[in-house]
């Protein structure tokens, strides 16, 4: 459920599809929930990236678009529309000093933050459910 409905509604506008798997811990204090990837495109926008080098492997030109809108925005779960606009520019990979082209980096989206505080009362009231069918069946309801 979480899966579909909130890491969907992020990749929803992204090309590149994210896979997700949902583990539960039953185990310390209560259970918990874990939703985990190892996808390092998705670690990339949701924890963002510092300024670093643009690699200079392959091509020696750095092709893209005059403009850019962001398909995601810090602290909110969603997508839209987005991606390069404008006119094609192209550029060497290298400053006149022959230093690598630095990419600015990008914000972190915090997409993990903004899911726990918001499914937390949700996991919580779940749980309870859960917790009082339980008993119910095995004949000790409150």
């Amino acid at each position: 459920m979480i899966i579909k409905e909130d890491y969907g509604r992020i990749t929803k506008t992204w090309k590149h599809k994210p896979k997700f798997e949902a583990l539960t811990s039953l185990t310390g204090p209560g259970p918990v929930l874990f939703i985990a990837t190892d996808d390092e495109i998705y670690r990339f926008v949701n924890e963002g990236t510092p300024p670093h080098d643009i690699p200079t492997t392959g091509s020696t030109l750095l092709v893209f678009k005059s403009g850019y809108k962001s398909k995601s925005v810090p602290g909110m779960i969603g997508s839209r529309r987005g991606g390069g606009f404008g006119k094609t520019v192209f550029t060497t990979k290298r400053d006149k000093q022959g230093k690598p082209i630095k990419h600015p980096g990008t914000k972190p989206r915090n997409f993990e933050k903004v899911i726990k505080k918001n499914r937390t009362p949700w996991f919580k009231r779940q749980m309870e459910a859960a917790m009082k069918e339980a008993n119910k069946k095995a004949g000790h309801a409150l």
